[in-house]
């Protein structure tokens, strides 16, 4: 297990990394991309789409207070 001081060199490092990083207009461009197919094979996209589709996260994320019969696209996880 690493030690405390390894830990918080990982997580400056990690936070100091600029490749992981991207602004809201990027993403939403990102997604604009991935929705018209411009970003993927036509294989590629459909398979990205239909396990984001597929993804079950709870009511009070993302979906909120969408109509359940709305298609709808996403990612796990918390922020």
């Amino acid at each position: 297990a690493p030690s405390p001081a390894q830990r918080q060199t990982a997580m400056a490092n990690f936070l100091d990394d600029v490749r992981d990083t991207a602004t809201p207009d990027a993403m939403v461009n990102l997604l604009g991309k991935v929705h018209r197919g411009e970003a993927l094979s036509a294989a590629s996209t459909k398979r990205l789409l239909g396990h984001m589709t597929a993804c079950k996260t709870g009511n009070g994320r993302l979906r909120g207070q969408l109509p359940p019969e709305l298609p709808f696209a996403h990612r796990t996880g918390t922020t």
